[in-house]
């Protein structure tokens, strides 16, 4: 079994030795597709031991990602694709090659893997936890190319790839909503212009006004990004895809907690606002009460912070996309023996 490691970057040497150094002692290839770095990247890459590829900035990331693709050696058998602001966890490193084993072993017919995903922030607290529509780690075949210029996803012979959802404990960290890691970088900016260019021709398209959204939060513009996401809750139909909407509310919730410059009073009400919104579209996205009890636990409403976050807990055992991921979650313990509502 051949595991080959790609990833494209712009200035992104600081997040090299997490990106692939964790996995290095595993993948056979590693492979990085530079699209204009004016910081070390590419020599420390280099010295890291990983092929480096020059791609001309063209504001499309799936034409730099279909370029990356085509550098992967035809006997791989698994190709890991993270975003260099992501990292497999020392755990997940640890059980990831066990992991592809049985999965190459197993019967089951899919394309790619998808596993958590954890937002955290810059005190490496988890900001949320989400199943990204696109697998970070696939099977390599012909036909497999990404699409969209944006927020690109991949596909299979220009239709959808087939995944399969692993086990929680093989969890992917993102670090780039922290403030450190948008804080003198474009790259929020260009990802917002070239989603605006779009928006221009369908503006009421529902997945652009998100992405609009998403980028702009992840480059700290919480007003616009905030405006953005609310008109979204307004765009929201039957036709609307669970990953829109849950990005929408669990985006939406975070920045209202983080929001400084509102009174306590109209923060909550702007919360629990947001709050019954996504409690009715999805009331067993354990998402919410998480936030919810997060949010009460930091404005000191004890009760309310323990009842939410017991439902968080209690519905992530149940739920489809990642079992047990906040009944096992550290910070939720400690919250509810703190107020003396767990056993040690």
């Amino acid at each position: 079994m051949k595991i080959a490691q790609v990833a494209i970057a712009k200035d992104e040497e600081k997040n090299l030795e997490d990106c692939f150094g964790r996995i290095s002692d595993i993948c056979d290839y590693r492979i990085l597709v530079d699209t204009g770095s004016s910081d070390n990247t590419v020599s420390k890459a280099k010295e890291m031991g990983i092929d480096v590829y020059d791609f001309e900035w063209i504001n499309d990331f799936a034409a730099a990602k279909n370029f990356a693709l085509s550098k992967i050696p035809n006997d791989t058998d698994w190709v890991i694709f993270l975003d260099l602001d992501e990292y497999f966890d020392d755990k997940s490193a640890k059980n990831l090659k066990s992991m592809l084993e049985s999965a190459t072993k197993s019967d089951l017919k899919f394309d790619g893997i998808i596993t958590p995903i954890y937002n955290i922030d810059d005190n490496n607290e988890i900001i949320s936890v989400i199943a990204n529509i696109s697998p970070r780690i696939f099977k390599w075949q012909k036909g497999l190319s990404f699409e969209s210029s944006i927020h690109e996803s991949l596909s299979l012979n220009g239709g959808n790839v087939v995944v399969i959802k692993t086990n929680p404990e093989i969890k992917i960290i993102h670090t780039g909503y922290r403030k450190s890691d948008f804080i003198g970088k474009n790259k929020s900016k260009r990802n917002c212009d070239i989603i605006a260019k779009k928006i221009e021709k369908e503006p009421d398209n529902i997945d652009l006004i998100v992405q609009w959204a998403d980028s702009a939060l992840a480059g700290g513009d919480y007003a616009n990004s905030k405006l953005m996401y609310c008109k979204a809750t307004m765009l929201i139909n039957e036709k609307t895809s669970e990953f829109t909407k849950n990005s929408i509310f669990r985006n939406l919730m975070n920045i209202i907690a983080r929001e400084e410059n509102d009174s306590d009073i109209s923060r909550i009400d702007q919360f629990l606002w947001a709050y019954r919104y996504a409690k009715n579209l999805n009331p067993r996205n354990p998402d919410w009460d998480y936030l919810l009890g997060l949010f009460a636990h930091d404005m000191g409403m004890q009760n309310t912070a323990i009842i939410a976050l017991m439902t968080a807990r209690s519905l992530s055992l149940t739920f489809d996309d990642f079992v047990e991921v906040y009944y096992n979650d550290e910070r939720v313990k400690k919250i509810l023996k703190d107020y003396n509502a767990l056993e040690e």
